[in-house]
């Protein structure tokens, strides 16, 4: 219990953001916007306990990558669990994404990092960077619970539609944003 999904949401709610883990139906509803039979290079941001990771591994391609970042130690630790070759860990700010990607681009950008509770600048330098890592045409999705950072995402990416899950607690919105 000490290292829970909502324990760690009252030690560090501003980092962790959300009191559950996301459910299978916002996993399904934003991962349906993947073509995993082209991506050949996937990022995850934020991957709390795992999931997202878990379903993107059971959809990608046998030749993808996907590379997890995660700030939270505890989360960290459950994400080893996994055992496939084909995911990467990392430890470290999203904002340090390029140091990982080795001047290659991604296609798709998963992203449950608390938007909300970032400092504006903090919230900018990571959009901006996801955008700098994604192909032409590559694609941004983001869940929040309230739709507050639309006209932000408008700023950087040119095409941004806003999605809705009601089956997940609390309700969930999401961004599918196209560069």
């Amino acid at each position: 219990m000490k290292n829970s999904f909502i324990v760690q949401f009252f030690k560090k709610w501003k980092q962790v953001g959300a009191i559950f883990p996301s459910s299978i139906f916002l996993v399904e509803d934003m991962l349906s916007e993947v073509d995993f039979d082209k991506a050949r290079i996937i990022l995850e941001l934020g991957a709390g306990s795992g999931s997202f990771t878990e379903e993107i591994l059971k959809r990608m391609h046998p030749d993808a990558r996907l590379i997890v970042f995660e700030i939270d130690q505890v989360f960290i630790e459950k994400l080893k669990k996994i055992k496939d070759h084909r995911i990467t860990l990392v430890h470290d700010s999203v904002t340090s994404i390029s140091k990982y990607l080795d001047n290659k681009k991604v296609e798709y950008i998963i992203s449950g990092i608390p938007l909300s509770n970032l400092e504006k600048n903090i919230k900018s330098e990571l959009i901006s960077t996801a955008v700098k890592s994604l192909t032409p045409g590559g694609v941004f999705l983001q869940f929040q619970y309230f739709p507050e950072s639309l006209s932000l995402l408008k700023q950087y990416f040119s095409d941004v539609k806003l999605r809705f899950t009601f089956l997940n607690t609390p309700p969930a919105f999401f961004y599918v944003c196209r560069r």
